[in-house]
């Protein structure tokens, strides 16, 4: 068999393993004497670590420790927030003059013949009137061949 981890060996000294692990790990420590050593070095530490006397902190030892993680966490200025605000607001900006500019464009123009086209895939004729008080009614009135003066 291997030799037993640090880890696992601490785990028997404390009683944190099931019966059958605590007993492999006995009838092991019977035979090796390098883990037989390991496992007496380790409750030495044990033992002796339960003697110290506990130590109280100074009062400012959780501000000092807080004052050291600031010093090195990265700093983060208004500029770093300011640019993609300032990219989002470039990006929605050319979609609006887009679209203001491709309807400038088209305007007064119509293209009969992809909308025939169009009707006769769909099955439907072609709706030239939107419904009274509908959203394409409003957006036509808005932006229709009028300029809005229907």
């Amino acid at each position: 068999m291997k030799h037993i981890s640090k880890k696992k060996l601490s785990a028997w000294l404390d009683g944190e393993l099931n019966e059958e692990t605590r007993q492999k790990i006995k009838a092991h420590l019977e035979t090796c004497e390098y883990c037989r050593g390991l496992a007496s070095g380790l409750k030495s530490v044990s033992k002796n670590l339960g003697t110290l006397e506990g130590l109280e902190p100074s009062p400012f030892f959780a501000a000092q420790i807080k004052g050291k993680v600031l010093e090195k966490r990265p700093r983060r200025g208004w500029r770093k927030g300011l640019v993609p605000a300032l990219a989002g607001t470039a990006a929605a900006l050319f979609l609006v003059l887009g679209g203001l500019i491709g309807q400038v464009m088209y305007a007064g123009t119509t293209d009969t013949a992809s909308e025939t086209e169009l009707s006769g895939y769909l099955g439907t004729s072609p709706a030239e009137d939107y419904p009274e008080g509908s959203f394409g009614e409003i957006v036509d009135d808005v932006f229709g061949e009028n300029g809005g003066n229907s």
